[in-house]
């Protein structure tokens, strides 16, 4: 698990938001605070921590003296206090992109379980994203394999011979796709296992692209993913990124209209 790192006077807030703010930084950051008038967080800061593992890094932050010491050094409308918590990603698109990191708030026990789920989501695939579950495997992995027992709230459960079922999250394993297009109950899988997250790695699994389309042919009627949509063209992802590149289509208005005038946008 993760160590949570405790804000405890001004001087720790203000390295927090430099670090954020500087170059040096090769993971998220997770910030998550606690309420005025409360000793403890609504967003369990510790599952966090526990899902994160070296992933990303986690900070706690009371609200008081020590946020408003923090934003001051931070960009407008990218800070966090009052309970709230968010993930910083790789880089500083997120100062100036709001949607880079995501602010979850909670107010109350059932605000904090789904601000919890949604900052653990946000802290995967922003890992993900930045390309860390290759650059930062975590500790020692076994290789497993076993029987997926269902899907659920972006998780597969896989029966490999423990106690409780080892999980595979969708942020972790094909960007933007739900876990339940992935794999699906009763299905046979292979990966690398981390017994401290008690996750499984299967992106060496995925099929590339060449296979996935193999059986393609010219006429053929298939789903896809409409990635972009503009004036006079549509782009479309036939097939995600996994071990091979994504493959993207584009379609034309002169495809689909002899009409210049026609607008592809619906």
């Amino acid at each position: 698990m993760a160590g949570i790192q405790h804000i405890s006077d001004a001087r720790s807030a203000a390295a927090l938001s430099e670090l954020l703010n500087g170059d040096s930084r090769r993971r998220p950051v997770v910030v998550v605070t606690i309420p005025a008038g409360r000793t403890e967080p609504w967003i369990d800061v510790e599952e966090i921590a526990r899902e994160a593992g070296n992933l990303a890094e986690v900070y706690l932050m009371p609200t008081g003296p020590f946020t408003w010491e923090f934003s001051k050094y931070m960009a407008d409308g990218t800070q966090v206090y009052g309970g709230a918590g968010r993930v910083y990603p790789i880089g500083h698109a997120w100062a100036s992109d709001l949607t880079k990191s995501p602010l979850r708030f909670a107010f109350d026990a059932k605000d904090g379980e789904r601000a919890t789920q949604q900052l653990i989501s946000d802290t995967l695939r922003m890992a993900a994203s930045a390309g860390l579950l290759q650059a930062l495997p975590s500790r020692e992995l076994r290789d497993v394999s076993g029987a997926v027992k269902m899907t659920v709230a972006g998780r597969a459960l896989v029966d490999v011979g423990n106690l409780f079922p080892a999980s595979i999250a969708e942020e972790l394993t094909v960007e933007d796709v739900p876990i339940d297009r992935i794999v699906t109950a009763g299905q046979l899988i292979e990966g690398s296992y981390d017994r401290e997250s008690n996750r499984i790695d299967v992106t060496k699994s995925l099929r590339p692209s060449s296979d996935a389309l193999a059986s393609y042919a010219v006429g053929d009627v298939v789903l896809t993913k409409v990635a972009a949509v503009r004036t006079g063209r549509a782009e479309f992802l036939l097939y995600p990124k996994t071990t091979s590149p994504a493959v993207t289509v584009t379609v034309l208005r002169r495809d689909v209209t002899d009409n210049p005038a026609d607008d592809l946008r619906p």
